[in-house]
Order: structure tokens, then C-alpha cells, then sequence
């Protein structure tokens, strides 16, 4: 999803249609459920409503596709204190606070008190900080729609995490934030993620002094391994977009019984990914 895909939930958020966004953020991260952006955008949108725990959600999302993202785990541990931390305060939309313009009072010490009397960052309106941000990430988009989409000298640019820091260099927009963290991995290659999602287990070390297991033992603990294969909803409809029907039909099946609120859907997919599955055989 290029940025002038994002200007329709992005102007819901400017607008604080906050039930739009999500909506609309919800039909996308369905359509495209690797789509990292999406993802993000969804969470900071759920976090407008205080809706800390499908906030939280979302990133885990973004980290299950992203697991060694810091932009995933600064939002994760944002949503991990506001729900420790909670106690009935307003939470409006706002991006992190690396991606706010800096005030004249911050860049200029020295300045005279009367420039000095603008509100500090954080202290209060923030709100007007929310608008800020996304004015600022809708000229961004409006000038890449104009541009065909890319911005002039990106692909012959350094990564943003190699350019040299300068006082007068702007922040980062929250467009460029969502661009860093489809770049920190080879979104691409669904296959090589799939394998290391599945394959990230912390293995014991073996114990000199440990006598080898019993046979029934060892198939006992074999079984209960099969159990904890890591199964979301996420995974399976990666496994459908690649035409993997068998694989997209186990893991809905095991979501039908993980989830008893929701098993009738799960089942009903695991059904039709049966289905699709029978239909490629015989098309092959």
C-alpha cells in the first residue's frame, strides 16, 4: 500500500471519524493481512478510542509479521503502560512524540519570553499536536499522488537510520515511520517468514547430568508439541493468498478449537479451504 493508498483512513483520522478508520483499516489488514503499514495505522487508530486491548492487538500483529521491529515494540510497550498505567485520563491520536515538529521555543534556547510563552510539547492541546501530524502526513501524501507515488532521490538515498543527524533536518513524517518499518525486513519473501514465525522456538539446552527420556515420554511430549504449533488467523490467510489450501485449512481447524466463540467461522473456513483445496488437485 503505497501513501496515496493510506489518504482515505488517514483523513478519517484527521476528521476523528475514528469508527470510519477502523473500518476501513479493518477491510485492509484483511485483504492484505502481511501489509505491515496497515497494521500500524489501525493500532495508533485504536489507541484514539482507548482501546487499549485490540490496540494491543494490532501491534502484536505488526510483530508477528516484524517480530525484531522497534517500531512495533515502541508501540507495544506504549499500549502496555496505558494499560497498567490507566486511570480514566483522555487519550486523543497522536503519533510518537519523535515525529512532532519541534517548537521554536525548543529549537532556540535563548529565544525571548514572550516566544517562550507557546505551550510546551506535551503539556496541554494535544489535540493540535494530533492535526499537526496529520496535516503534515496528508501534504506528504498529497505531493507523492502529484509525484506518481515516490519521492524524488528516495531510492538513491541512504537508509534513514544511516543519515547523519542535523539540527535543521525535519523529522521524520509518520508516513516515512510506516515506510521504515516495511523496510526493516523482506516483506516479499512470505515464505522464508512463514518458516522462522514457525520454526522461533527457544529450545532447552540438554542437561549432561539429565538420564536420556523414556520413550513414552518423549511421544507423550511430542504430542503436546503438536499442540502448540503457532496457529492465528494472521498465518492462515497468508497460507490462502499462497494457494496453500491444506496448511490454511489446519490452522483454521485448530483455531476452531482454540477459539469455542468464534469455532463456527473458523470451521466453516477450514471447510472451504478443504474445498479450494480439492479443486486445485483436480484442476492439476
Amino acid at each position: 500500500m503505497s501513501v496515496p493508498d493510506l489518504q482515505e483512513p488517514l483523513a478519517l483520522l484527521e476528521q476523528e471519524d475514528y469508527d470510519a478508520a477502523i473500518a476501513t483499516l479493518h477491510d485492509t489488514v484483511r485483504a492484505l493481512p502481511a501489509h505491515l503499514g496497515a497494521h500500524v495505522l489501525l493500532a495508533h487508530a485504536y489507541e484514539s478510542q482507548e482501546r487499549w486491548a485490540e490496540a494491543l492487538q494490532s501491534w502484536a500483529e505488526a510483530r508477528f509479521l516484524m517480530p525484531n521491529s522497534p517500531i512495533a515494540e515502541a508501540g507495544t510497550q506504549r499500549v502496555l503502560r496505558r494499560l497498567e498505567d490507566h486511570d480514566g485520563a483522555s487519550f486523543t491520536f497522536a503519533f510518537p512524540p519523535s515525529l512532532k515538529t519541534s517548537s521554536p521555543s525548543d529549537a532556540d534556547p535563548d529565544a525571548a519570553p514572550n516566544d517562550a510563552a507557546s505551550p510546551a510539547e506535551g503539556t496541554e492541546d494535544p489535540p493540535d499536536d494530533a492535526d499537526s501530524g496529520l496535516a503534515q502526513l496528508r501534504r506528504q501524501a498529497e505531493r507523492e499522488a502529484r509525484q506518481g507515488g515516490a519521492r524524488p532521490g528516495l531510492s538513491d538515498a541512504p537508509p534513514s537510520s544511516d543519515r547523519p543527524s542535523s539540527p535543521d533536518e525535519a523529522p521524520p513524517t509518520p508516513e516515512e515511520q510506516v515506510e521504515q518499518l516495511e523496510d526493516e525486513g523482506d516483506t516479499g519473501d512470505l515464505d522464508h517468514l512463514i518458516n522462522e514465525l514457525q520454526s522461533a522456538r527457544i529450545e532447552p539446552e540438554a542437561d549432561a547430568d539429565t538420564p536420556p527420556p523414556d520413550v513414552d515420554d518423549e511421544a507423550g511430549r511430542a504430542a503436546d508439541d503438536d499442540t502448540e504449533d503457532i496457529v492465528s488467523e494472521t498465518l492462515a490467510r497468508i497460507h490462502e493468498g499462497q494457494d496453500d489450501y491444506q496448511e490454511a485449512a489446519r490452522i483454521y481447524a485448530a483455531l476452531a478449537e482454540q477459539e469455542p466463540d468464534r469455532a463456527d467461522e473458523f470451521q466453516e473456513k477450514a471447510d472451504e479451504m478443504r474445498r479450494k483445496a480439492d479443486e486445485a488437485g483436480e484442476d492439476a
